[in-house]
């Protein structure tokens, strides 16, 4: 997941380079759309876009205490 830019169609490169062999590297276009904010999203009134959020916070603090304990 990442932050997505300004709504629209993103015409994108993503570049996978090999450190261990000269030509292997790959040059790969992404066509990316994302989709304007709806109202409710952007007042933070969305309540299923809260729980998501939250779903997805519980989830990042179960990984991050899997990884503590090894």
């Amino acid at each position: 997941m990442f932050q997505a830019p300004k709504a629209g169609r993103l015409d994108l490169q993503l570049l996978v380079m090999c450190e261990s062999y000269i030509g292997c590297d790959r040059t790969i276009p992404v066509k990316l759309k994302v989709a304007p904010l709806t109202r409710a999203v952007a007042e933070g009134r969305d309540a299923k876009s809260k729980a998501a959020a939250k779903q997805w916070v519980d989830s990042d603090d179960e990984d991050e205490g899997a990884r503590k304990r090894e």
